[in-house]
Protein backbone atom coordinates (compact mmCIF):
# COMPACT_ATOMS: atom_id res chain seq x y z
CA UNK A 1 0.00 0.00 0.00
CA UNK A 2 1.31 3.44 -0.84
CA UNK A 3 2.42 5.60 2.05
CA UNK A 4 -0.40 8.08 1.53
CA UNK A 5 -1.58 8.60 5.10
CA UNK A 6 1.86 9.54 6.40
CA UNK A 7 2.17 12.10 3.64
CA UNK A 8 -1.32 13.31 4.43
CA UNK A 9 -0.67 13.99 8.09
CA UNK A 10 2.72 15.59 7.49
CA UNK A 11 1.47 17.80 4.66
CA UNK A 12 1.07 21.39 5.78
CA UNK A 13 -1.66 23.56 4.34
CA UNK A 14 -4.31 25.90 5.57
CA UNK A 15 -6.50 24.37 8.25
CA UNK A 16 -10.00 23.96 6.97
CA UNK A 17 -12.94 26.12 7.87
CA UNK A 18 -15.76 23.83 8.92
CA UNK A 19 -18.85 25.95 8.45
CA UNK A 20 -17.86 29.60 8.20
CA UNK A 21 -14.96 31.86 7.30
CA UNK A 22 -13.72 31.76 10.88
CA UNK A 23 -11.13 29.25 12.07
CA UNK A 24 -10.85 27.93 15.61
CA UNK A 25 -7.93 30.26 16.28
CA UNK A 26 -10.15 33.27 15.47
CA UNK A 27 -12.22 32.61 18.58
CA UNK A 28 -11.00 33.57 22.02
CA UNK A 29 -12.51 31.14 24.52
CA UNK A 30 -11.45 31.74 28.10
CA UNK A 31 -12.32 30.58 31.59
CA UNK A 32 -11.40 32.94 34.42
CA UNK A 33 -10.48 31.85 37.94
CA UNK A 34 -14.05 32.12 39.21
CA UNK A 35 -15.32 29.96 36.34
CA UNK A 36 -12.61 27.36 36.93
CA UNK A 37 -13.48 27.21 40.62
CA UNK A 38 -17.14 26.63 39.78
CA UNK A 39 -16.24 23.75 37.46
CA UNK A 40 -13.91 22.32 40.10
CA UNK A 41 -16.68 22.42 42.68
CA UNK A 42 -19.09 20.68 40.30
CA UNK A 43 -16.62 17.87 39.67
CA UNK A 44 -15.64 17.51 43.32
CA UNK A 45 -19.32 17.18 44.22
CA UNK A 46 -19.66 14.45 41.56
CA UNK A 47 -16.80 12.51 43.14
CA UNK A 48 -18.22 12.95 46.65
CA UNK A 49 -21.65 11.77 45.55
CA UNK A 50 -20.26 8.62 43.92
CA UNK A 51 -20.77 9.36 40.23
CA UNK A 52 -17.24 8.02 39.76
CA UNK A 53 -14.21 7.47 42.05
CA UNK A 54 -12.24 10.05 40.08
CA UNK A 55 -11.96 11.75 36.72
CA UNK A 56 -9.97 14.01 34.45
CA UNK A 57 -11.68 16.94 32.76
CA UNK A 58 -10.12 18.84 29.88
CA UNK A 59 -11.50 21.85 28.02
CA UNK A 60 -9.66 22.92 24.90
CA UNK A 61 -9.82 25.32 22.02
CA UNK A 62 -8.39 23.49 19.04
CA UNK A 63 -5.25 21.70 20.21
CA UNK A 64 -4.69 23.96 23.25
CA UNK A 65 -6.04 23.14 26.70
CA UNK A 66 -7.63 26.13 28.41
CA UNK A 67 -8.60 24.05 31.46
CA UNK A 68 -7.45 20.68 32.78
CA UNK A 69 -7.92 19.18 36.21
CA UNK A 70 -7.77 15.76 37.87
CA UNK A 71 -10.24 14.78 40.61
CA UNK A 72 -10.60 12.00 43.15
CA UNK A 73 -9.10 8.54 43.28
CA UNK A 74 -8.34 5.96 40.61
CA UNK A 75 -10.48 3.38 42.38
CA UNK A 76 -13.01 3.13 45.19
CA UNK A 77 -10.67 0.56 46.79
CA UNK A 78 -7.49 2.60 46.45
CA UNK A 79 -6.35 5.97 47.82
CA UNK A 80 -4.11 6.60 44.80
CA UNK A 81 -5.04 9.99 43.36
CA UNK A 82 -5.96 10.59 39.74
CA UNK A 83 -3.36 12.62 37.83
CA UNK A 84 -3.66 14.63 34.64
CA UNK A 85 -1.74 11.95 32.75
CA UNK A 86 -3.80 9.03 34.07
CA UNK A 87 -4.74 6.69 31.22
CA UNK A 88 -8.36 5.57 30.85
CA UNK A 89 -10.17 2.85 28.93
CA UNK A 90 -12.05 4.88 26.31
CA UNK A 91 -14.57 2.14 25.41
CA UNK A 92 -16.77 3.29 22.49
CA UNK A 93 -14.73 6.42 21.83
CA UNK A 94 -12.69 3.91 19.83
CA UNK A 95 -15.51 3.97 17.27
CA UNK A 96 -14.95 7.61 16.35
CA UNK A 97 -11.26 8.14 17.09
CA UNK A 98 -9.87 5.08 15.30
CA UNK A 99 -12.50 3.27 13.23
CA UNK A 100 -14.32 6.28 11.79
CA UNK A 101 -11.02 8.05 11.08
CA UNK A 102 -9.72 4.93 9.38
CA UNK A 103 -12.77 4.55 7.15
CA UNK A 104 -12.52 8.21 6.12
CA UNK A 105 -8.82 7.83 5.30
CA UNK A 106 -9.64 4.82 3.11
CA UNK A 107 -12.41 6.80 1.45
CA UNK A 108 -9.93 9.62 0.69
CA UNK A 109 -7.40 7.24 -0.85
CA UNK A 110 -9.89 5.46 -3.08
CA UNK A 111 -9.67 2.14 -1.22
CA UNK A 112 -13.42 2.25 -0.54
CA UNK A 113 -16.43 4.47 -1.11
CA UNK A 114 -18.85 5.20 1.72
CA UNK A 115 -21.71 3.90 -0.46
CA UNK A 116 -20.00 0.51 -1.00
CA UNK A 117 -21.88 -2.54 0.21
CA UNK A 118 -20.73 -5.08 2.77
CA UNK A 119 -20.83 -7.72 0.04
CA UNK A 120 -18.11 -5.79 -1.83
CA UNK A 121 -15.67 -6.75 0.93
CA UNK A 122 -17.21 -10.00 2.16
CA UNK A 123 -18.82 -11.92 -0.72
CA UNK A 124 -19.67 -14.71 1.72
CA UNK A 125 -22.14 -12.48 3.60
CA UNK A 126 -25.70 -13.72 4.08
CA UNK A 127 -28.31 -12.69 1.53
CA UNK A 128 -30.19 -10.74 4.20
CA UNK A 129 -27.23 -8.44 4.94
CA UNK A 130 -25.64 -7.98 1.52
CA UNK A 131 -27.35 -4.64 0.80
CA UNK A 132 -26.01 -2.89 3.93
CA UNK A 133 -23.70 -0.02 3.00
CA UNK A 134 -20.61 1.34 4.75
CA UNK A 135 -22.31 4.67 5.51
CA UNK A 136 -25.26 2.84 7.09
CA UNK A 137 -22.88 1.05 9.43
CA UNK A 138 -21.37 4.43 10.35
CA UNK A 139 -24.74 6.13 10.96
CA UNK A 140 -26.22 3.13 12.81
CA UNK A 141 -28.97 2.68 10.23
CA UNK A 142 -27.91 -0.79 9.06
CA UNK A 143 -30.75 -2.67 10.74
CA UNK A 144 -28.32 -4.88 12.68
CA UNK A 145 -29.06 -5.71 16.33
CA UNK A 146 -27.70 -3.43 19.04
CA UNK A 147 -25.85 -6.05 21.06
CA UNK A 148 -23.90 -9.24 20.48
CA UNK A 149 -22.14 -11.38 23.07
CA UNK A 150 -19.17 -12.77 21.21
CA UNK A 151 -17.52 -14.19 24.30
CA UNK A 152 -20.42 -16.63 24.58
CA UNK A 153 -19.88 -17.87 21.02
CA UNK A 154 -17.27 -20.58 20.35
CA UNK A 155 -14.49 -19.98 17.89
CA UNK A 156 -11.65 -17.68 16.87
CA UNK A 157 -11.56 -14.31 15.06
CA UNK A 158 -12.53 -15.88 11.74
CA UNK A 159 -15.53 -17.49 13.40
CA UNK A 160 -16.50 -14.11 14.87
CA UNK A 161 -16.52 -12.52 11.41
CA UNK A 162 -18.61 -15.39 10.04
CA UNK A 163 -21.04 -14.96 12.94
CA UNK A 164 -21.37 -11.21 12.30
CA UNK A 165 -21.90 -11.72 8.57
CA UNK A 166 -24.82 -14.02 9.34
CA UNK A 167 -26.61 -12.01 12.02
CA UNK A 168 -30.37 -11.83 11.89
CA UNK A 169 -31.29 -8.23 10.98
CA UNK A 170 -33.90 -6.41 13.02
CA UNK A 171 -34.88 -3.94 10.29
CA UNK A 172 -34.31 -3.21 6.63
CA UNK A 173 -31.20 -1.10 5.95
CA UNK A 174 -31.91 2.61 6.23
CA UNK A 175 -35.21 2.33 8.09
CA UNK A 176 -34.24 2.79 11.74
CA UNK A 177 -31.53 4.33 13.89
CA UNK A 178 -30.30 1.64 16.31
CA UNK A 179 -26.95 2.23 18.01
CA UNK A 180 -25.18 -1.05 17.35
CA UNK A 181 -21.80 -2.54 18.29
CA UNK A 182 -21.89 -4.98 15.33
CA UNK A 183 -21.80 -1.97 12.98
CA UNK A 184 -18.35 -0.95 14.19
CA UNK A 185 -17.09 -4.47 14.68
CA UNK A 186 -17.71 -4.93 10.95
CA UNK A 187 -16.11 -1.59 10.06
CA UNK A 188 -13.00 -2.71 11.92
CA UNK A 189 -12.95 -5.92 9.91
CA UNK A 190 -13.32 -3.88 6.68
CA UNK A 191 -10.21 -1.83 7.54
CA UNK A 192 -8.25 -5.00 8.25
CA UNK A 193 -9.47 -6.69 5.06
CA UNK A 194 -8.49 -3.75 2.84
CA UNK A 195 -5.09 -3.02 4.37
CA UNK A 196 -3.95 -6.48 5.38
CA UNK A 197 -3.09 -5.08 8.82
CA UNK A 198 -4.62 -5.70 12.22
CA UNK A 199 -6.61 -2.72 13.48
CA UNK A 200 -4.04 -1.90 16.16
CA UNK A 201 -1.22 -2.03 13.61
CA UNK A 202 -3.19 0.30 11.37
CA UNK A 203 -3.90 2.68 14.27
CA UNK A 204 -0.24 2.87 15.28
CA UNK A 205 1.01 3.44 11.73
CA UNK A 206 -1.59 5.87 10.41
CA UNK A 207 -3.14 7.64 13.40
CA UNK A 208 -1.28 7.30 16.70
CA UNK A 209 2.24 7.57 15.28
CA UNK A 210 1.66 10.45 12.83
CA UNK A 211 -0.31 12.36 15.49
CA UNK A 212 2.59 12.06 17.93
CA UNK A 213 0.47 10.45 20.65
CA UNK A 214 2.58 9.02 23.48
CA UNK A 215 0.01 7.46 25.79
CA UNK A 216 -2.58 6.09 23.37
CA UNK A 217 -3.07 2.54 22.14
CA UNK A 218 -4.76 -0.84 22.32
CA UNK A 219 -3.55 -3.33 24.96
CA UNK A 220 -1.76 -0.45 26.68
CA UNK A 221 0.59 -2.41 28.93
CA UNK A 222 2.07 -4.10 25.86
CA UNK A 223 2.07 -1.17 23.45
CA UNK A 224 2.54 2.08 25.37
CA UNK A 225 6.11 2.79 26.40
CA UNK A 226 6.86 3.27 30.12
CA UNK A 227 3.23 2.65 31.11
CA UNK A 228 2.44 0.62 34.23
CA UNK A 229 -0.81 -0.34 35.92
CA UNK A 230 -0.28 2.47 38.41
CA UNK A 231 -0.80 4.95 35.56
CA UNK A 232 -4.09 3.36 34.42
CA UNK A 233 -7.52 3.72 36.04
CA UNK A 234 -9.07 0.27 36.69
CA UNK A 235 -12.60 -0.53 35.56
CA UNK A 236 -14.70 -3.29 37.19
CA UNK A 237 -14.68 -6.93 38.21
CA UNK A 238 -15.50 -9.18 35.25
CA UNK A 239 -17.46 -12.34 36.02
CA UNK A 240 -16.52 -13.91 32.68
CA UNK A 241 -12.78 -13.36 33.21
CA UNK A 242 -13.12 -13.86 36.97
CA UNK A 243 -10.91 -10.93 37.91
CA UNK A 244 -10.73 -7.18 38.45
CA UNK A 245 -10.02 -5.51 35.11
CA UNK A 246 -7.01 -3.22 35.27
CA UNK A 247 -4.90 -2.37 32.24
CA UNK A 248 -7.04 -4.61 30.03
CA UNK A 249 -10.05 -3.64 27.97
CA UNK A 250 -13.33 -3.59 29.86
CA UNK A 251 -15.55 -4.48 26.89
CA UNK A 252 -16.12 -8.26 26.80
CA UNK A 253 -16.49 -8.46 23.01
CA UNK A 254 -13.21 -6.64 22.51
CA UNK A 255 -11.51 -8.78 25.16
CA UNK A 256 -12.64 -11.89 23.29
CA UNK A 257 -10.89 -10.43 20.23
CA UNK A 258 -7.63 -10.05 22.20
CA UNK A 259 -8.20 -6.40 23.08
CA UNK A 260 -8.50 -5.02 19.55
CA UNK A 261 -11.78 -4.30 17.76
CA UNK A 262 -13.59 -1.58 15.86
CA UNK A 263 -15.99 -0.71 18.65
CA UNK A 264 -13.76 -0.63 21.76
CA UNK A 265 -10.25 -1.21 23.09
CA UNK A 266 -8.47 2.15 22.87
CA UNK A 267 -6.78 3.67 25.95
CA UNK A 268 -5.54 7.25 26.24
CA UNK A 269 -5.20 10.35 28.42
CA UNK A 270 -6.52 13.88 28.13
CA UNK A 271 -3.43 15.46 26.57
CA UNK A 272 -3.29 12.98 23.72
CA UNK A 273 -7.03 13.22 23.10
CA UNK A 274 -6.98 16.99 22.73
CA UNK A 275 -4.39 16.65 19.98
CA UNK A 276 -6.21 13.78 18.30
CA UNK A 277 -9.60 15.51 18.13
CA UNK A 278 -7.97 18.67 16.76
CA UNK A 279 -6.22 16.66 14.04
CA UNK A 280 -9.44 14.87 13.06
CA UNK A 281 -11.43 18.10 12.70
CA UNK A 282 -8.65 20.18 11.15
CA UNK A 283 -8.24 22.38 14.24
CA UNK A 284 -4.54 21.71 14.86
CA UNK A 285 -2.64 24.97 15.40
CA UNK A 286 0.31 23.66 13.39
CA UNK A 287 -2.11 22.75 10.61
CA UNK A 288 -1.08 19.08 10.64
CA UNK A 289 -4.20 17.01 10.33
CA UNK A 290 -5.22 13.37 9.91
CA UNK A 291 -7.98 14.04 7.39
CA UNK A 292 -8.48 16.37 4.47
CA UNK A 293 -10.63 19.49 4.99
CA UNK A 294 -13.35 17.81 2.90
CA UNK A 295 -13.47 14.77 5.21
CA UNK A 296 -13.45 16.95 8.33
CA UNK A 297 -16.42 18.89 6.98
CA UNK A 298 -18.31 15.67 6.25
CA UNK A 299 -17.70 14.44 9.81
CA UNK A 300 -19.14 17.69 11.20
CA UNK A 301 -22.47 17.19 9.42
CA UNK A 302 -25.71 15.48 10.41
CA UNK A 303 -27.00 12.71 8.16
CA UNK A 304 -29.86 11.19 10.13
CA UNK A 305 -32.65 12.95 11.97
CA UNK A 306 -35.60 11.01 13.25
CA UNK A 307 -37.69 11.56 16.40
CA UNK A 308 -35.13 14.16 17.45
CA UNK A 309 -32.15 11.81 17.08
CA UNK A 310 -29.28 13.16 15.03
CA UNK A 311 -26.26 11.16 13.94
CA UNK A 312 -23.26 11.86 11.76
CA UNK A 313 -20.72 9.48 10.28
CA UNK A 314 -19.62 7.65 13.40
CA UNK A 315 -20.00 10.75 15.53
CA UNK A 316 -23.14 11.51 17.51
CA UNK A 317 -24.61 14.98 17.02
CA UNK A 318 -25.94 17.61 19.39
CA UNK A 319 -29.42 19.02 19.05
CA UNK A 320 -30.94 15.94 20.65
CA UNK A 321 -33.08 16.17 23.79
CA UNK A 322 -31.21 13.14 25.17
CA UNK A 323 -27.79 14.42 24.14
CA UNK A 324 -25.01 14.13 26.69
CA UNK A 325 -23.74 17.48 25.36
CA UNK A 326 -26.62 19.30 27.03
CA UNK A 327 -28.60 22.23 25.64
CA UNK A 328 -26.10 24.87 24.51
CA UNK A 329 -23.77 22.88 22.26
CA UNK A 330 -26.57 22.50 19.73
CA UNK A 331 -26.75 20.70 16.41
CA UNK A 332 -23.29 21.73 15.20
CA UNK A 333 -21.60 19.70 17.94
CA UNK A 334 -20.00 16.31 17.30
CA UNK A 335 -19.31 13.89 20.10
CA UNK A 336 -19.51 10.41 21.56
CA UNK A 337 -19.61 8.63 24.88
CA UNK A 338 -17.87 5.54 26.22
CA UNK A 339 -19.52 2.96 28.48
CA UNK A 340 -16.69 3.10 31.01
CA UNK A 341 -17.47 6.76 31.77
CA UNK A 342 -15.76 8.75 29.03
CA UNK A 343 -16.99 11.34 26.56
CA UNK A 344 -15.85 13.85 23.94
CA UNK A 345 -17.85 16.78 22.58
CA UNK A 346 -16.48 19.31 20.12
CA UNK A 347 -17.74 22.32 18.18
CA UNK A 348 -15.54 22.16 15.07
CA UNK A 349 -16.07 25.81 14.07
CA UNK A 350 -14.83 27.40 17.28
CA UNK A 351 -12.65 24.45 18.27
CA UNK A 352 -14.28 24.14 21.70
CA UNK A 353 -13.71 20.57 22.91
CA UNK A 354 -14.70 19.04 26.24
CA UNK A 355 -13.15 15.72 27.24
CA UNK A 356 -14.34 13.82 30.31
CA UNK A 357 -12.44 10.71 31.35
CA UNK A 358 -13.71 8.59 34.22
CA UNK A 359 -14.11 4.98 35.27
CA UNK A 360 -17.67 5.20 36.55
CA UNK A 361 -17.99 1.38 36.21
CA UNK A 362 -15.35 0.82 38.90
CA UNK A 363 -17.94 0.11 41.56
CA UNK A 364 -20.18 -1.76 39.11
CA UNK A 365 -21.86 -0.88 35.83
CA UNK A 366 -25.16 -0.43 37.63
CA UNK A 367 -24.00 3.08 38.58
CA UNK A 368 -25.72 5.22 35.91
CA UNK A 369 -25.42 8.64 37.56
CA UNK A 370 -23.09 9.86 34.82
CA UNK A 371 -26.06 9.97 32.43
CA UNK A 372 -27.48 12.93 34.36
CA UNK A 373 -24.08 14.49 35.01
CA UNK A 374 -22.83 14.77 31.42
CA UNK A 375 -25.40 17.24 30.02
CA UNK A 376 -25.33 19.31 33.23
CA UNK A 377 -21.53 19.53 33.04
CA UNK A 378 -21.57 20.68 29.41
CA UNK A 379 -24.28 23.24 30.13
CA UNK A 380 -22.17 24.62 32.98
CA UNK A 381 -18.98 24.83 30.91
CA UNK A 382 -20.64 26.53 27.96
CA UNK A 383 -22.39 29.09 30.14
CA UNK A 384 -19.09 30.03 31.81
CA UNK A 385 -17.09 30.67 28.64
CA UNK A 386 -16.26 34.33 28.18
CA UNK A 387 -17.11 34.44 24.48
CA UNK A 388 -20.48 32.89 23.63
CA UNK A 389 -20.27 32.95 19.85
CA UNK A 390 -20.89 29.36 18.78
CA UNK A 391 -24.11 30.18 16.92
CA UNK A 392 -26.31 27.53 18.52
CA UNK A 393 -30.08 27.59 18.76
CA UNK A 394 -32.55 26.25 21.35
CA UNK A 395 -33.01 22.52 20.97
CA UNK A 396 -36.79 22.83 20.97
CA UNK A 397 -36.69 24.58 17.59
CA UNK A 398 -34.42 21.90 16.15
CA UNK A 399 -36.67 19.08 17.30
CA UNK A 400 -39.76 20.82 15.92
CA UNK A 401 -38.19 20.82 12.46
CA UNK A 402 -37.27 17.13 12.52
CA UNK A 403 -38.95 14.97 9.91
CA UNK A 404 -40.04 11.51 11.05
CA UNK A 405 -39.92 10.14 7.51
CA UNK A 406 -36.24 10.43 6.63
CA UNK A 407 -35.14 8.33 3.67
CA UNK A 408 -31.90 6.92 5.09
CA UNK A 409 -31.73 4.22 2.42
CA UNK A 410 -31.16 6.55 -0.53
CA UNK A 411 -27.63 7.61 0.39
CA UNK A 412 -25.82 10.29 2.35
CA UNK A 413 -27.80 13.50 2.54
CA UNK A 414 -27.03 16.29 4.96
CA UNK A 415 -29.99 16.85 7.28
Amino acid sequence: MRNYFKKQVSRKGKASKISSSKKARDYNLKLDKVACNEINQFMETAVESGVFPGAVLGIAQGDKLIYSQAFGRKSYDDDSRVKLDTVYDLASLTKVLITTTGIMQLNETGRLNLHDYLKDFFPEISKELEDIRVDQLMTHTSGLPAIVQLWKEPGDKEAVLEYLLNLEPEAEPGQQIVYSDPNFLLLGFIIEKILGLSLDEYAREYIIGPAGLKKTGFNPLDNIEDLTKENIAPTEYCDWREKQIHGEVHDENCAFLDGVSGQAGLFSNVNDLVKLVAMIFNQDEKEINLLSPASSRILARTYTRKNGERRGLGWDKGGNIRSSSGIYFGSKASGHTGFTGTSIWTLPESGLTVILLSNRVNGGRENQEIIKLRPRLHNLIYSLLSEDNHNTEPIGFQIARDNDNNDFSSGLKER
